[in-house]
C-alpha cells in the first residue's frame, strides 16, 4: 500500500505540473488544428521559429525546426549550434546576422511565428527571443526580399523564406 499510495502522489504531482502555466505551454485545440493545416507547407521542411515553438509544431506539421531546446535532440546532433545559431539571427535581426545564418542553412525555408493575439505562443517567443518581435523580424525579412507571407492565422504566421536574397552579404554575425 505505501508504494501505490506513493505512485499515486507523485501521479498527481505530475498532473498538477502539467497544468501549470509556467511549467508547460500546453496548445489549444485550435492551436493544434492550426499546426495541423500548415503539414502541406512545412512537411519535410526545415523552418526557423524559437527554438520551444519549433519544437511544439514539429509533430503537427512534421515540418523539421533548426532549433529545438537543449535536451530535446539526439546527442550527437549539432542542435546546441543550431539553437545558438538561430537565437542570435532572431535576436540581433541584422542584415549581417541573416545572411550568415542563410548560409549556414541554406535548406532553411520558412519562418513560423506567433500571430497577434496568440498568448501562449508569444509567451513562448517571448522567452526566448529577447529584443525582437515576430512583426520586426519580418519586417526586417522583407525589407531585404528574403521572406513573403504564405499564411497569417489566429495562432502563427508563415513567410517563405529565400535564403538566396541575402547571399554573399557574407559578413560574421556577432
Amino acid at each position: 500500500l505505501g508504494l501505490a499510495a506513493l505512485f499515486w502522489l507523485g501521479g498527481a504531482r505530475v498532473v498538477r505540473d502539467f497544468r501549470h502555466e509556467e511549467l508547460y505551454h500546453p496548445f489549444s485545440a485550435s492551436a493544434r488544428a492550426e499546426a495541423s493545416e500548415l503539414r502541406g507547407l512545412l512537411h519535410g521542411k526545415k523552418f526557423l521559429s524559437s527554438a520551444l515553438l519549433g519544437y511544439g509544431l514539429a509533430p503537427f506539421t512534421l515540418g523539421s525546426p533548426l532549433a529545438v531546446p537543449p535536451g530535446h535532440a539526439s546527442p550527437v546532433h549539432p542542435f546546441a549550434e543550431r539553437e545558438r545559431d538561430a537565437r542570435l539571427a532572431l535576436r540581433e535581426n541584422s542584415h549581417a546576422c541573416w545572411a550568415y545564418l542563410f548560409a549556414r542553412y541554406p535548406d532553411l525555408r520558412f519562418l513560423v511565428t506567433p500571430a497577434p493575439g496568440a498568448r501562449v505562443e508569444r509567451r513562448l517567443w517571448a522567452r526566448e527571443v529577447e529584443g525582437s518581435s515576430p512583426e520586426q523580424i519580418r519586417r526586417g525579412l522583407a525589407q531585404w526580399g528574403a521572406a513573403r507571407p504564405v499564411h497569417a492565422g489566429r495562432h502563427f504566421v508563415v513567410d517563405a523564406l529565400d535564403p538566396g536574397a541575402l547571399a554573399g552579404a557574407g559578413a560574421a554575425c556577432p
